[in-house]
């Protein structure tokens, strides 16, 4: 089974660039490595290799030990330590296939992701390994009008741009996100909140969780709405395919039978 290991850049902080990286640990399997939590500072970024919170030679060997290999999630204040860790091992990372930079309609959002692309090309990946994505721009903007800048510049850099890869309706993930929703599980079945709360109403469970389990299983139905978009991102992005047998397989800890067990009591 071939390796591939997929680092992901986000150059906003709004809640579709956060979900994605579950959007494509849904359909690859793999390992999920998001760098940083809330609490860390940018400006702790400048040396990956002796940041305590950083240490991405285990985690690069911990996917090189995947059946699937994974993906880095890498939030807009950490990029400078993962494009340090690529420019000093470029060539014995042979399982890195590909970059994804997510850019949304706002300049700052743009201007970071040129200097990501810009970055992550001096640090010696290729063209043909980075790819762009899309959040939705506003309703009123086309879309070659709202990217304007960032798609000029593609265009420069030689690296295509698959104008099916636009993450659609900001607003169901701005809900997935406040609500940590566990988003490749419920793209992949491993959990399903309607029938969690269905167990936990005829199991008598707290009124609070009961709401909590029905906000989420609006979530969901508003997530699984969107499963052909989705689809046609990854496609275009070129990310392989499991099926949700498999991910369900290689990630048993996800199931929901043990959650609405947890809820019943």
């Amino acid at each position: 089974m071939e390796q591939h290991i997929v680092i992901y850049f986000q150059s906003s902080s709004n809640a579709a660039q956060a979900c994605a990286a579950q959007i494509f640990h849904a359909r690859t399997g793999g390992l999920l490595h998001r760098l940083g939590t809330p609490a860390q500072s940018s400006d702790q970024d400048c040396d990956a290799e002796q940041h305590a919170g950083f240490p991405l030679d285990e985690m690069y060997c911990e996917m090189m030990t995947s059946r699937r290999g994974g993906i880095f999630d890498v939030p807009h204040e950490h990029c400078a330590a993962i494009t340090t860790f690529i420019r000093s091992r470029i060539g014995v990372l042979k399982e890195l296939k590909a970059a994804i930079v997510c850019v949304s309609a706002d300049t700052d959002s743009q201007t970071q992701a040129r200097s990501a692309i810009e970055t992550l090309l001096s640090a010696g990946l290729a063209a043909k390994q980075l790819h762009l994505m899309f959040t939705a721009p506003a309703d009123d903007q086309a879309f070659e009008e709202a990217y304007a800048a960032i798609l000029q510049f593609a265009d420069q850099a030689q690296i295509v741009v698959p104008r099916n890869a636009v993450l659609p309706a900001p607003a169901v993930f701005e809900k997935a996100h406040q609500l940590q929703l566990p988003i490749a599980a419920v793209l992949n079945g491993a959990r399903d909140f309607d029938a969690e709360l269905v167990a936990g109403r005829f199991n008598d469970a707290p009124k609070t969780a009961l709401l909590a389990l029905a906000h989420r299983a609006i979530a969901q139905r508003e997530l699984l709405s969107l499963g052909e978009a989705l689809e046609r991102v990854g496609a275009a992005l070129a990310l392989t395919r499991i099926t949700a047998e498999e991910w369900k397989a290689e990630n048993p800890a996800l199931g929901s039978r043990k959650r609405m067990r947890q809820v019943a009591h």
